[in-house]
């Protein structure tokens, strides 16, 4: 939509907060989306029914695919989600129907040292504070679930560990004889930090179970990122970011510049 840019740009916050969004429901209209197939959370969120993929009536059409990762992630992120929205935008502007499918931010970014990951300046989704805290409520679903099998599996190996299966019969029970070496829950993967792991998961677990290959790869290199290739100091949450990677230094981003080179044709050959 439209906006007023000003530069140089203000806190993302304001930014975010100066706009009036469209509904959710407008949205949906304009991406083809029947209405029976949206579960609206107020006004400006919403899910999508899977069961739209089997409705015959729903035109399948085949999108481009276009994955936007980056060399690594350091402590700040280096604007996947920003170049993500920024793409879409640049596609909108130009006519193309575009959506952008990023992951909901967790905790640590939120209220870590980045606070928040929902892009930055005039390329950022909206409403903010919804989206890096709550959203639709999922993922707290997911993780309270995570932490009830977590903790009554922790539990068990503890009291198996203090009593023998005789005691677990005396009471009724059965000696389950977990081995805590063994013990592992389902992961959920994304394409997200850096394209080492996240594009690597993409490829080798997601692209083969689902048959869909991305049309094109966008890899964020920003310079920042690629100073710590260089020989960079490292960069510890907490404390001043190194005068190297807030003013110029042609020597450490010269030195770092081969991995992105080194990733690229890593990809193109695997």
């Amino acid at each position: 939509m439209p906006i007023a840019k000003r530069f140089p740009p203000p806190p993302d916050i304001e930014v975010a907060r100066s706009i009036a969004p469209r509904p959710i429901s407008d949205i949906a209209t304009l991406l083809g989306i029947p209405a029976q197939y949206i579960e609206e959370y107020g006004k400006l969120k919403a899910k999508i029914d899977w069961r739209i993929l089997k409705d015959p009536f729903v035109p399948k059409l085949r999108a481009k695919h276009i994955n936007v990762t980056a060399i690594n992630p350091i402590l700040m992120g280096e604007g996947k989600t920003t170049t993500t929205v920024g793409l879409v935008q640049g596609l909108g502007l130009i006519g193309k129907n575009a959506i952008a499918a990023i992951r909901r931010p967790s905790m640590g970014p939120t209220f870590g040292i980045k606070g928040g990951a929902a892009g930055g300046g005039y390329s950022q989704v909206i409403p903010m504070e919804d989206f890096n805290l709550h959203l639709t409520g999922d993922i707290h679903a997911v993780q309270s679930a995570h932490n009830l099998a977590a903790a009554a599996v922790d539990a068990r190996i503890y009291h198996e560990s203090r009593w023998s299966p005789a005691y677990f019969e005396k009471h009724d029970l059965k000696f389950l004889n977990v081995d805590p070496y063994r013990v592992s829950i389902g992961r959920v993967t994304e394409s997200g930090f850096g394209a080492d792991m996240g594009m690597e998961k993409l490829f080798d677990i997601k692209c083969r179970v689902s048959g869909l290959m991305p049309d094109a790869v966008v890899l964020v290199a920003t310079v920042r990122a690629l100073k710590p290739h260089g020989n960079g100091p490292p960069v510890t949450s907490g404390k001043p970011l190194p005068s190297v990677y807030r003013e110029e230094n042609i020597d450490l981003l010269r030195a770092g510049l081969p991995q992105s080179t080194r990733i690229y044709q890593h990809h193109l050959n695997g």
